[in-house]
């Protein structure tokens, strides 16, 4: 009857009627009866057509009855076989009506376990096939029904989402084959549909309930196992489409990819529901960290710029660290958009409040933790991450020749020529923002995890920013960052604790290191070689250095003897020499001076005793002691009380320089520079003792004597090279000896030879090949020299060019062992290095000039006037005087029209000489000129006064030149007595600077 009705009402009444009636007859007998008629006809009818009405009555009766899914789970198999090739016919209201009548069976007790394996699987793929091409309602909210039954059980669940097409396949044609249906019109696609792809569509679908119902079963899906079933959803995009249905109010979208979670977010950061943004945050988060590196999320600028603004407005440090990665960067690489990611969430740093102090946080151990803290803590922690993560990104682009270019600053950045400070985003947030954060908290509570990110960000810069090297590490040294790192290393690194921070901070302690070391500045820089070398020591020993500073100095007294493990406790000390040392060249004393001296004592008594029966120029360690004993001599406080130690220290630097080799230039240039500042910087009753204790020392003198052997030819290296600073050194040391040992009368043991006819003769033809700094050495030597009126124990002269054996001629004869020849070639040697207006030789040289008239007027009074009065001085003052007024009123050009006036010289007039000077010094102002311009211009003065002109000056000249002498006579006094003495570091040597300054006490030319 059911298949002959046509009127749709007729046929639900007549399905009502036959329902009521077994229900009202309470037989199960009749019920069985039926079941077994309906599974009659299905195997005997070819086609399911207009079985609709039958599977609509199974499904009420279904209803109806409670015990009857049980029956067919366990009693009916065959029939629920035969329903489950009906779903392969296309009618879907058919198929609708039949997933119903499963969907009840499923729902049984215990129904869907008795159930044979084979039937069950077979149910499944056929369900995940027909929603996958549903398209009436009906049909799919009977499927998801259904799916929602399934997915109860995990092995189930198991075959619905690991169903390979393959099986699908031959399910669906076995099927086929035992129905005999018409392959015509019941041909299925059958490509592969995975759930999460079906579920996705769902999603997108514009009725609620559906999606609704497609996320419910994404969450009975991932109760099971969300471990292995997460990845399938990710990379079907499911969660961006969730997300886009919560926070969307739009009933009806058709979107795809990451760019509808992007658009919602941003939607969602503009509501006030915060538990909706911070989910949305880690969704995206998530998605950004599980992305396969393969494919690119963002391949055009729009879209990246898009997420970096939704994840700015959010501010969400963990979310811009799983951005700052390169296979997420689109290209071109939006710099603009990074530099303003990370400013703003290193911005957000300033403002977390300080974390308790360790101290507190001990008394208050039974308490809570704020939880305040707890997340401020946290912040500052995922901020150095992202912070980490965008150094190790530039890092990584500036690799990519596309990306290479400016990769450093912004697209909106000027940039000319070398970057400034302000305009690179990384080194400008680390400056300004992180380094004084991190070192703030950590000073209250300090966090290894913390402090291993921030280490790394700092090693990062030195790689990241070659222009600004040298600028940020002086300044890192100079801030006190050696201690910050070593004293962190040695409290939360002790005891191989937090390995990742002992590394971290091993690597910016090496890199800072190195880079202070090498950098361009010749006052600091030394030999690549000598750089290599340290560093391979830093590897070896900087890891196992997990003490506090204030233990090093049992370290450095250790003496391990004649080992030379390059891990072992020598490369130890030689180690902590060179942390000593740097940060002592840039203001941070690790240690008091008096501390050092004592340690370094130790150190070279050890070493000496160890280097004895080696040879001594391979000694690593003595010109790094050397130069350590150099920095800390000159950087402290000038003329101090020189104690025991000193003196000690002084014995054992001139002894191990006596037995060096000639040829160990490494260690005898810091050593030559140590004597050298030790007698200039010594205090008057304390230069009677250092003096007599260097020139009693026969190596040293001999060691003097082969240095003062080499060849001028070694002055064509450059100026600054180890032969050349050696030369320099050496003579600006016997300079020294030579004036000390004059005025305190000192025994001289073993004097030293000097040819002054080849001193003399390179000057004059060697200084264009000479480097300025040698050039200035000797002629300091030539000046102390004349200064004693070239009679000296220390030095034993060989005559001057043109000077014979004795008796000469009464000119030659006072004026031995220069002679008239010899002072004429000094005289032609200084007007020429005069005239090449360097600042260094410019003083020097008239220094010399003024020593070497002082010489002839009190040997020969009328050569001294002669040498004055020549045209070739005239052409000197002209050349000086007309070469602009910096030049005009250098301290040099004035003392040389003292020196011109004093000797008698007539090629100094008023007109227009001194007006000149007169009218640049009243132009300039008094008080604007520097104290030996000043002293030079009062000596100047002084000396008009008791000289004779011709013609003579007009009363308006001499007015002029009173006026300005009594405004200098109003200025205040200076105490140029009191005044320190100035060391400058040239490359590894030290030079005091009033050695390369115009005289200007008033002594000009006079014997010592």
């Amino acid at each position: 009857m059911l298949h002959t009705v046509e009127d749709p009402a007729t046929l639900k009444q007549a399905i009502q009627v036959l329902v009521q009636l077994l229900l009202e007859l309470q037989s199960e007998q009749y019920v069985y009866y039926i079941l077994d008629e309906i599974h009659t006809q299905l195997c005997d009818q070819s086609s399911v057509r207009g079985f609709l009405p039958t599977f609509t009555f199974l499904g009420k009766l279904v209803d109806a009855v409670p015990s009857l899914p049980q029956s067919l789970a366990s009693s009916h198999v065959p029939l629920l076989e035969r329903l489950c090739s009906t779903l392969l016919y296309p009618d879907e209201g058919l198929k609708a009506s039949v997933f119903y009548v499963w969907q009840r069976v499923w729902g049984a007790a215990g129904a869907a376990q008795s159930l044979p394996s084979p039937l069950r699987d077979r149910v499944c793929l056929l369900l995940l096939q027909t929603l996958a091409h549903a398209c009436s309602t009906q049909l799919t909210i009977n499927c998801l029904g259904f799916l929602k039954q399934h997915l109860k059980l995990g092995e189930v669940v198991s075959v619905l989402m690991n169903s390979p097409c393959e099986q699908i396949r031959s399910d669906v044609d076995q099927s086929l084959g035992q129905d005999r249906e018409d392959q015509s019109s019941t041909q299925l696609s059958l490509e592969r549909c995975p759930l999460p792809l079906i579920l996705k569509k769902l999603l997108l679908s514009g009725d609620e309930t559906l999606q609704v119902a497609s996320a419910q079963c994404m969450a009975a899906i991932l109760v099971h196992s969300p471990s292995q079933y997460c990845a399938s959803f990710i990379q079907a995009d499911v969660p961006e489409f969730l997300f886009e249905r919560l926070s969307s109010g739009s009933e009806c979208h058709s979107v795809y990819g990451i760019e509808s979670l992007v658009r919602s977010l941003k939607e969602a950061l503009r509501l006030t529901n915060v538990e909706v943004q911070r989910q949305g945050l880690l969704l995206l988060t998530e998605i950004l960290e599980r992305q396969p590196v393969g494919v690119r999320l963002f391949p055009s600028g729009p879209g990246f710029v898009a997420v970096a603004e939704a994840v700015l407005s959010g501010v969400s440090s963990h979310g811009a660290t799983a951005l700052l990665r390169v296979n997420h960067q689109s290209s071109p690489v939006q710099y603009k958009e990074l530099e303003k990611l990370v400013e703003a969430i290193i911005a957000r740093c300033t403002e977390l409040p300080l974390p308790a102090s360790s101290r507190c946080r001990v008394s208050l151990k039974g308490a809570e933790p704020s939880s305040q803290a707890s997340r401020a803590g946290g912040f500052l922690l995922q901020a150095l991450v992202c912070f980490h993560a965008a150094c190790r990104l530039v890092e990584q682009c500036s690799s990519e020749p596309g990306l290479k270019e400016n990769v450093f600053t912004a697209p909106s950045k000027q940039v000319q020529g070398q970057d400034p400070l302000e305009s690179l985003c990384l080194l400008h947030c680390c400056d300004t923002v992180c380094i004084p954060t991190v070192t703030r908290h950590c000073e209250h509570a300090p966090s290894a995890q913390v402090l291993q990110h921030f280490f790394s960000i700092l090693s990062y810069q030195f790689s990241l920013l070659p222009s600004l090297r040298p600028l940020f590490a002086a300044k890192l040294a100079s801030s006190g960052f050696f201690r910050l790192a070593l004293e962190h290393k040695a409290v939360l690194c002790a005891g191989n604790r937090n390995p990742a921070l002992n590394a971290a901070c091993c690597g910016f302690l090496q890199r800072l290191s190195v880079c202070l070391l090498s950098q361009p500045d010749p006052a600091t820089s030394i030999l690549p070689q000598d750089c290599e070398e340290i560093e391979a020591v830093f590897r070896s020993s900087l890891p196992s250095l997990c003490c506090r500073v204030c233990e090093w100095p049992s370290l450095l007294c250790e003496s391990p003897g004649s080992q030379c493990d390059p891990a072992g406790p020598r490369a130890t000390q030689y180690c902590l020499l060179t942390l000593l040392h740097l940060a002592l060249q840039h203001g941070d004393r690790l240690l008091p001076d008096s501390t050092v001296f004592s340690c370094v004592v130790t150190l070279l008594c050890s070493v000496q005793v160890s280097i004895i029966p080696q040879d001594l120029s391979a000694v690593g360690s003595l010109p790094l002691v050397l130069r350590l004993l150099c920095l800390m001599q000159t950087s402290g406080s000038t003329e101090n009380e020189m104690d025991g130690i000193h003196f000690k220290l002084l014995y054992h630097v001139s002894n191990l320089t006596g037995k060096l080799k000639a040829s160990n230039t490494e260690c005898l240039l810091p050593a030559f520079s140590y004597l050298y500042c030790c007698l200039r910087l010594s205090p008057p009753h304390c230069t009677d003792r250092a003096v007599s204790m260097l020139l009693c020392n026969t190596g040293l003198m001999d060691q003097l004597q082969a240095t003062l052997n080499l060849s001028f030819s070694s002055s064509l290296a450059p100026s600054l090279s180890p032969t050349s600073a050696l030369l320099c050194c050496s003579r600006l040391l016997l300079s020294s000896l030579i004036t000390l040992q004059h005025t305190r009368s000192a025994k001289v043991h073993r004097s030293i030879r000097l040819n002054l006819g080849s001193t003399v003769q390179a000057l004059v033809f060697g200084k264009r090949k000479t480097g300025s700094l040698l050039l200035a050495s000797s002629l300091r030597l030539l000046q102390a020299f004349l200064d004693v009126d070239l009679e000296s124990p220390v030095l034993c002269v060989i005559v001057g060019p043109g000077v014979g054996q004795r008796p000469l001629g009464d000119t030659d004869s006072s004026l031995y062992p220069l002679g008239s020849y010899g002072a004429h070639c000094l005289i032609t040697a200084l007007y020429g290095l005069l005239l090449q207006k360097q600042e260094l030789l410019l003083s020097v040289s008239v220094n010399c000039l003024g020593s070497l008239l002082g010489f002839l007027h009190r040997r020969s009074p009328s050569t001294a006037q002669h040498v004055v009065c020549q045209p070739w001085s005239r052409f000197l003052l002209y050349s000086l005087l007309n070469s602009g007024e910096s030049c005009v009123l250098h301290p040099a050009t004035l003392t040389l029209l003292t020196l011109l006036l004093r000797y008698g010289s007539r090629v100094v007039v008023w007109e227009p000489d001194l007006c000149q000077v007169l009218e640049a010094v009243e132009k300039r102002g008094l008080k604007e000129l520097g104290e030996n311009t000043t002293q030079a211009l009062r000596q100047l003065l002084t000396q008009l006064h008791c000289s004779i002109f011709h013609p003579p000056p007009t009363e308006e000249s001499r007015l002029r030149a009173n006026t300005l002498m009594e405004s200098l006579n109003s200025l205040p006094p200076t105490a140029n007595d009191n005044l320190p003495i100035s060391i400058l570091r040239v490359g590894e040597m030290s030079v005091c600077l009033s050695d390369f300054t115009v005289k200007t006490d008033g002594h000009i030319g006079s014997q010592l």
